[in-house]
């Protein structure tokens, strides 16, 4: 039978397989961060309040105070403030405060009821935030390889399976101990970390080129996990205590394995549902870009001496270091700088993360329709993606830096830093599939192997930092390397970057996947009505045909 290209693609279902495998991934993405980020909200309540000197609380939270001290507590941290004045402030004024004063805080009668509370420094609470990363840096490359061995649906099932059992036991441990609690973290982290690589291998069985920008928005649904996780902590904590944030997360984590168990595949052709018109559409479309079986060699001399994968590691080191910050460290920064509380806070951070999820749509579907109709490049779409969600949060980040004791700039720098951030689906996440579909899982494993090392120096830093001086001078400071790291590494890939498929993603006996883009591209469409779709590969008693500006293969009787 023959079949136009245009024909296939106006018979896509409304409601395909490959839509069915975006919503879950993009839910199993954002319960896997709320499973990932609630600490760095949690952690707040479960700590006993820092002593902040006296003159970061001047700048910022105390001169609020004492302006709105009979108004709403959304700018300022009402308790600590409160408790500060009682202990610390009878009979004397500000003005008159030694610099080196500190205030200490006692938590009220409700808070050590309804929760116990931990003597953790800034350091102690980056070591616990950091923990989570720890062992990724061995666990992603392994991931990578496995996903292309054992398939998406087992690997990426048990990166949130796993975690999320372990979570119903945090509570306990970190009463035990700090250290159990830590491990514990370290555990979930190294298991939970690695879904991305799995989640790669699928998306290039499942995805043609054109369509990836938009289908890897849904590892983005991160974004909105956190958007939710964030305002339901402080729900959670106020109601129930920070117990309850842990098994309520933990919860929705296993109730997610069982729609994947059954919904997810890991290609069109073990799908048992999917129509005939979707999966030809599919396999067309995807040519012979991905056809290497499991049991074939992988070419790792080749993949590990590649220029281009180091290239686009560097620039994901800055994109990872820098969205680790934003995640881990805006909400401590805000509590204890600007003098959010907890509620606050909560939501200030759930905001921009459902924008930043509806701008990395909007950009990834915008950078497949520049691809579709060959108004760009794909190389300097990447690039451009790579400076829109790398470089352009650096320079917003500049602004949060010297904001000072401006909330509303502090805010509006924040969220354009976080939101641009969502550009990342078209770029460093999109080159690897790019540089090598058959291969995909192993090279971001790579790419993130290397830069899964940040996440833990990160927070660390921060904890390093501001240990025991909780200023805007210290704060500002984290904000500037920051900068530094973001902007010097994107400009490395704009300028030596590239996104073609590697030599090496095929075997010797298949046609240079980049020829036969060439050969496409040279496709007129309004002559191939009675043609069939663009030839995918090399064919048994088939040959290739240039012969009327249309593609079409010729088939032998």
């Amino acid at each position: 039978m023959v079949i136009a290209p245009e024909k296939l693609v106006k018979e896509k279902e409304c409601f395909s397989c490959r839509d069915v495998l975006w919503y879950l991934v993009f839910s199993g993405f954002a319960v896997s961060y709320m499973i990932k980020l609630h600490l760095s909200l949690t952690i707040i309540a479960m700590v006993v309040a820092p002593q902040l000197k006296a003159t970061t609380l001047a700048q910022c939270a105390w001169n609020e105070y004492i302006q709105k001290s009979n108004s709403s507590s959304l700018w300022t941290n009402a308790t600590s403030l409160t408790n500060s004045l009682d202990n610390n402030t009878t009979n004397t004024s500000l003005t008159s405060w030694d610099s080196t004063q500190t205030l200490e805080h006692s938590p009220s009668q409700n808070e050590t009821q309804s929760n116990h509370r931990f003597s953790w420094n800034e350091y102690d609470q980056g070591v616990a935030l950091g923990a989570y990363s720890w062992l990724h840096p061995i666990m992603e490359l392994p991931a990578g390889f496995l996903a292309h061995r054992y398939g998406t649906k087992l690997i990426f099932g048990l990166t949130i399976f796993i975690p999320a059992t372990l979570g119903f036991m945090t509570p306990v441990l970190a009463r035990y101990h700090f250290y159990a609690f830590v491990l514990l973290r370290a555990l979930q982290g190294g298991i939970a970390d690695v879904c991305w690589s799995a989640v790669h291998s699928m998306t290039a069985k499942w995805i043609p080129i054109d369509d990836r920008s938009k289908f890897l928005s849904a590892y983005f649904g991160g974004a909105v996990g956190t958007a939710i996780v964030y305002p339901m902590c402080a729900i959670l904590i106020n109601s129930f205590g920070w117990d309850s944030v842990f098994y309520v997360t933990s919860a929705l984590g296993i109730i997610w394995c069982v729609a994947w168990y059954y919904l997810a595949f890991d290609t069109p052709q073990e799908h048992p549902r999917i129509s005939v018109g979707e999966k030809t559409y599919i396999l067309e479309r995807l040519g012979n870009s991905v056809n290497i079986t499991t049991s074939q060699k992988v070419p790792w001399k080749a993949i590990l001496t590649s220029r281009p994968l180091w290239i686009v590691t560097i620039a994901h080191v800055g994109y990872m270091w820098g969205i680790t910050i934003l995640y881990l460290g805006i909400p401590s920064y805000f509590n204890y700088i600007q003098g959010w509380n907890i509620q606050a806070v909560g939501m200030l951070s759930a905001i921009p993360q459902v924008l930043r999820m509806l701008f990395s749509y909007t950009i990834s579907s915008f950078s497949d329709w520049l691809l579709k109709t060959e108004r760009m490049p794909i190389m300097w779409l990447r690039k451009a993606a790579v400076f829109l969600g790398c470089g352009i949060p650096s320079i917003m980040l500049l602004g949060l830096a010297f904001s000072g004791c401006h909330p509303t700039l502090a805010i509006a720098f924040m969220m354009a830093s976080l939101i641009a951030t969502g550009a990342t689906s078209a770029g460093t996440l999109a080159v690897t599939v790019d540089l090598s579909p058959n291969y995909a899982s192993i090279l971001f494993g790579i790419m993130n192997t290397i830069s899964s090392i940040v996440k833990f120096l990160a927070p660390m830093m921060i904890g390093i930092l501001t240990n025991n001086n909780q200023t805007i001078v210290q704060w500002r400071l984290v904000f500037l390397i920051t900068v530094a790291i973001m902007f010097s590494t994107s400009a490395v890939y704009i300028f030596f970057g590239t996104s073609e498929v590697q030599h090496w993603n095929y075997q010797d006996d298949e046609e240079d996947p980049v020829e036969l883009e060439k050969l496409r591209s040279k496709v007129n469409k309004a002559d191939c009505e009675e043609t069939t779709a663009y030839i995918p590969k090399k064919r048994d008693n088939c040959s290739y045909s240039e012969s009327a500006e249309c593609c079409v293969t010729e088939m032998n009787d």
